[in-house]
């Protein structure tokens, strides 16, 4: 941030002498120069931030493959047959579907989202106004589409494997006792 709080202090002291050796033509160099240079520290900055968030999501979905029959395991062990039962398969393939839906859809949609304002505010003449507004609308009715689906899955999944394992125990007490 310093370096381009810096760049802009100096670019705009540049641009804004008007007297001898700088003539509008130049100050208008030295501005377009500085705007250069501070909108490429600020997309290096926004794509390194955007590839952090990507490999995290990529991690967490490693760590959940590794964890995922770990914690199915427990479940069974643990007597709870039906919830492991339940969440095993579509469980599995529900999140890691997810989690490459937005590493490989979302996140191209977030940098193109990027690319398009920063290409929209470069001219009046390059217009991208409704091209953002659509790749927008487009992610955001991805992220509550999969947020939505998700969420109906896991309260219906859990609803189900707690009646079946409610009906188990009250069966297997009734048996024994």
């Amino acid at each position: 941030i310093c370096t381009v709080v810096g760049v802009s202090v100096l670019t705009s002291l540049l641009a804004s002498e008007k007297n001898g050796f700088c003539r509008e033509e130049v100050g208008s160099v030295v501005f377009y120069a500085g705007y250069a240079v501070v909108l490429s520290l600020t997309l290096v900055a926004a794509f390194s931030v955007i590839g952090q968030a990507k490999e995290a999501l990529l991690s967490v979905r490693d760590q959940a493959a590794v964890l995922f029959p770990l914690l199915l395991a427990l479940l069974t062990a643990s007597g709870a047959t039906a919830s492991a039962a339940a969440y095993q398969a579509a469980g599995a393939f529900l999140s890691t579907g997810i989690l490459s839906l937005f590493s490989s859809v979302a996140f191209p949609l977030l940098s193109a989202m990027v690319l398009l304002s920063v290409f929209g505010h470069l001219s009046e003449s390059i217009k991208t106004a409704h091209l953002f507004s659509l790749v927008k609308s487009v992610a955001k009715w991805l992220v509550m589409t999969t947020v939505a689906v998700y969420s109906l899955f896991l309260g219906m999944q859990g609803i189900t494997a707690a009646s079946h394992d409610g009906v188990s125990y009250k069966l297997l007490k009734y048996a024994v006792g």
